[in-house]
């Protein structure tokens, strides 16, 4: 496989190599360039367009890269990056799925519609919600960690967790539904 390295100053030959990279198999990235293409919302509308070309051969980890973005942004709580997202990405993801009915960009609305409703209209939380949040916040579509039983704090709030090679922890408001990440430390 080829490795391709870009002039992030030059964003006319980042357009033409990232285009390279997303229809030819051969082609990688380097992690850190991975990191900041799939990170950052600018980076995002220039792959943006190959999320709807079939024929692009990463398309699928370019749309399951926008879903951990789209993660990270709820998980941190980044509501100018979510409304952003919804503006910029959201809306013609819309456009496209009803009149092609395709299912990788309908389940990617569906997450950013379901952890949208988590983030805006907060609900007293119980044990099934709370699952639901840190699997929908901590997995995202991954389901690549294992997400713990919650447990109640002694604040009555609900902490959940999950395990992977590091364990992460989401803390939630019992009586607000409220939740923050805490990173690696338990929440307090």
């Amino acid at each position: 496989m080829d490795e391709i390295k870009f002039d992030w100053d030059d964003i006319d030959e980042l357009k033409v190599n990232l285009k390279k990279w997303a229809y030819n198999d051969d082609l990688i990235l380097m992690e850190q360039d991975e990191d900041l293409l799939f990170h950052d919302i600018e980076w995002t509308e220039i792959v943006f367009p190959f999320m709807f070309d079939v024929k692009c051969s990463k398309r699928n980890s370019i749309i399951r890269n926008f879903e951990d973005f789209i993660r990270e942004m709820f998980l941190h709580r980044k509501a100018q990056e979510i409304e952003q997202i919804q503006k910029l990405f959201i809306h013609d993801m819309v456009v496209h799925y009803s009149a092609t009915n395709d299912r990788l960009i309908g389940d990617c609305i569906d997450y950013f519609l379901s952890c949208k409703t988590i983030f805006d209209t907060p609900q007293k939380a119980t044990v099934e919600k709370v699952k639901h949040i840190g699997k929908l916040l901590l997995n995202g579509l991954t389901n690549v960690s294992k997400i713990n039983e919650p447990t109640i704090l002694a604040n009555g709030s609900f902490q959940i967790t999950s395990t992977s090679s590091v364990t992460c922890y989401l803390c939630v408001d019992s009586q607000t539904g409220q939740y923050k990440y805490n990173g690696y430390r338990p929440c307090e």
